[in-house]
C-alpha cells in the first residue's frame, strides 16, 4: 500500500484470506513463493518453477513437486501425505496477497484494524434493521430509510443501557 494513501486514511483495510491449515503439514506460508522468478522452494530446499506470465496474465499456476522429489525428502512425513508430491497453488494475485499478509503483521495495521470492528457492528446492527435494500425509489427516500433505521438501532442501544442499568442498580 502507498504511505499517501494511508496517512489520508483513504485504504481499506481487510484481513488477507487465511492460509488453510492441513492437520499438522507445512502450510502454504512455510514454502517461499517467489512471482518475479517464477519459483517455489519447499521448507527442506527443494525448488519448482512455474511461468511467471501467469502472475502477469492473472491466471494462476499449480506448483507440483512430483513424486521423485517429494518421495526421497527426509521432511516428506511432516509436507504430504499424498503419493504423487506436493502441489502449491499459486494464485493470480500471489504479489499482492503476501504484501497483505506481511502488511498484517505490523503495529500498524493493528491499531487501524482495531478501529473496523466497531464499523462492523454497527453495520450488522442496521443490516438487521432494514439497512440492507432500499425499500424506496429516490434518494432523499433512501437516505430517510437509513435515518430511520439508525433511530431505531440508537433506541435499542438506549433501551439495553437502561435495562444493563436497572438490572444493576435498582431503584
Amino acid at each position: 500500500m502507498a504511505e499517501e494513501e494511508r496517512e489520508k486514511g483513504t485504504t481499506i483495510v481487510a484481513k488477507a484470506p487465511p492460509i488453510p491449515e492441513r492437520d499438522g503439514l507445512y502450510t502454504k506460508d512455510e514454502f517461499e513463493i517467489d512471482t518475479e522468478a517464477g519459483t517455489v522452494t519447499c521448507p527442506a530446499g527443494q525448488e519448482a518453477g512455474f511461468d511467471v506470465k501467469c502472475i502477469e496474465e492473472r491466471k494462476g499456476a499449480t506448483v507440483s513437486f512430483g513424486a521423485g522429489v517429494c518421495n526421497s525428502c527426509p521432511e516428506k512425513d511432516k509436507c504430504t501425505t499424498g503419493k504423487s508430491g506436493r502441489c502449491i497453488r499459486i494464485n493470480p494475485y500471489e504479489p499482492e496477497i503476501q504484501q497483505a499478509r506481511e502488511y498484517q503483521k505490523t503495529e500498524e495495521f493493528k491499531d487501524i484494524y482495531v478501529k473496523r470492528v466497531h464499523v462492523e457492528r454497527l453495520n450488522s446492527h442496521l443490516t438487521r434493521h432494514g439497512a440492507r435494500e432500499a425499500r424506496y425509489i429516490g434518494k432523499k427516500k433512501v437516505k430517510f430509510q437509513f435515518l430511520l433505521c439508525g433511530i431505531l438501532n440508537n433506541i435499542k442501544a438506549i433501551m439495553r443501557a437502561v435495562a444493563v442499568q436497572g438490572a444493576v442498580c435498582p431503584s
